[in-house]
């Protein structure tokens, strides 16, 4: 040992690249693989940026147009062979004119379209992502006839369904 290996206490120096110098290295090397894995230019990115900046607004925009509300919960007997079940929650899109007092005018017969709908229907026909989304369709029309307003039901969303 050499004196100054005995003056660390024993320990022998590790040769190789100075920390920094590694730090560097390693950076260096970690954005050329995340720009080749993430790749695009900047322009592309802008492009890219403009584009979901406009759909963005056009769905915000959108959103603004009306606003939802519940219909409740529903639970029916399904149409069919056997004892099958549906338990759903539906709310609507209105336009924003819609307050919820007038909205009450019309609950009645909507809840009635809703529950004769959903009962006509066979596990089946429900049990498909395909499926709700014609019962949505479906509901939208009835809806719609219901309250004796074509253009008052903008959507129909389900926040719960079940079937048994």
């Amino acid at each position: 040992m050499s004196a100054d290996d005995k003056k660390e206490g024993g320990e022998k120096k590790k040769k190789g690249l100075p920390m920094p110098v590694l730090m560097i290295v390693v950076l260096i090397v970690g954005l050329f693989v995340g720009k080749i894995f993430l790749g695009g230019s900047k322009a592309e990115a802008k492009e890219k940026g403009k584009k979901e900046s406009k759909s963005k607004d056009k769905k915000e925009h959108k959103e603004v147009e009306g606003h939802y509300l519940p219909l409740e919960d529903f639970t029916v007997n399904l149409s069919g062979k056997g004892d099958h079940y549906l338990k759903a929650s539906v709310s609507i899109k209105v336009p924003k004119t819609i307050t919820e007092e007038k909205f009450k005018e019309f609950a009645a017969p909507m809840r009635d379209a809703v529950v004769m709908t959903l009962s006509a229907k066979e596990l089946k026909d429900l049990i498909t992502p395909e499926g709700k989304e014609k019962l949505k369709e479906q509901l939208k029309e009835k809806l719609s006839a219901a309250a004796k307003e074509e253009d008052l039901v903008e959507e129909v969303c389900f926040t719960q369904f079940a079937t048994q």
